[in-house]
């Protein structure tokens, strides 16, 4: 409050930070600042009141959704759409024999990157139930090499702890994601930043999520699309397919997996739609227009 009051800002640029921006916005709008928000609350997971308050609070969305862009429209925003900033970043650094050899892998047989995400509840949650399909899918998938991404560090020994206790071979790193993505002819994955990443690469995958009751119950009331994960809400259609709270069983994961293995032309043919989606999030350079945007934004 007392810097926005004696040293106003020409611009205000609000970044991601939902519930912390939003109370900065509404000072900063009662001074008069212009305010442009990067990375806006997510206008599919609020209700549109929610949304709708948003826009009457800054004076520009930058969007990097393309239906993120239409959301804000429709209550009224100032929306430029810039592309998403993965597109062009998100490239593994080693080409795919320099990985299998970094990973210790054999490239005759299967690899199967897993990643279950980066909060606690997420590997409370998804980790045990991804290890237990993997047993089941080791057992009918001759030579299936597993490959477990720990996206936080400070998760490292609860993995590992995990792993060891499950009794199956899996090969933890924390190596670049990208490479751990590119190497695995299919990844079974957490809804989040994770499925975009994939998206980027065409790497196939099965989405798994499943959180408490009382979270599942408030996000089928408050989310307005069909799926939970950004390819599928990108596309408009399921075109990976989602594995969400009851359905998240290790016997469906493992099972799915089997099948999607045994089936190249519907692996190579969600290669192909990936690839379309990737294309609907522009091109490499978003962070680049988005700061021309804010540029051409400051007060002549």
């Amino acid at each position: 409050k007392r810097m926005l009051r004696e040293e106003p800002p020409d611009l205000l640029v609000l970044i991601n930070s939902r519930d912390f921006n939003l109370r900065i916005a509404r000072l900063a709008k009662k001074r008069g600042i212009p305010i442009i928000y990067y990375i806006a609350p997510p206008a599919w997971a609020w209700p549109d009141w929610a949304t709708k308050r948003t826009a009457r609070d800054i004076t520009k969305v930058i969007a990097i959704f393309p239906f993120e862009a239409e959301l804000y429209r429709k209550v009224g925003a100032d929306v430029t759409f810039v592309g998403h900033p993965l597109v062009g970043k998100a490239r593994p650094n080693l080409s795919k024999s320099e990985a299998y050899e970094k990973f210790n892998l054999s490239s005759s047989h299967p690899v199967i990157g897993l990643l279950p995400g980066s909060r606690a509840y997420e590997i409370d949650n998804l980790l045990p139930i991804m290890l237990r399909a993997a047993a089941k899918i080791k057992m009918s998938l001759k030579g299936v090499q597993f490959l477990l991404s720990v996206a936080a560090s400070v998760f490292g020994e609860k993995i590992n702890r995990t792993v060891r206790r499950s009794g199956i071979e899996v090969k933890v790193t924390n190596n670049n994601i990208y490479d751990l993505m590119s190497v695995s002819d299919l990844i079974i994955t957490a809804s989040g930043t994770a499925t975009l990443e994939a998206t980027c690469l065409a790497t196939p995958m099965i989405v798994v999520y499943k959180t408490s009751l009382s979270t599942w119950i408030l996000g089928h009331i408050l989310v307005k699309f069909p799926y939970v994960s950004l390819p599928n809400i990108l596309a408009g259609r399921r075109i990976v397919p989602e594995l969400l709270q009851f359905r998240a069983t290790p016997n469906r994961l493992a099972n799915l997996t089997l099948s999607l293995w045994g089936d190249c032309k519907k692996l190579e043919q969600m290669k192909i739609e990936l690839n379309k989606v990737t294309r609907k999030l522009g091109e490499p350079g978003a962070i680049e227009r988005a700061a021309r945007v804010v540029v051409k934004s400051l007060p002549s």
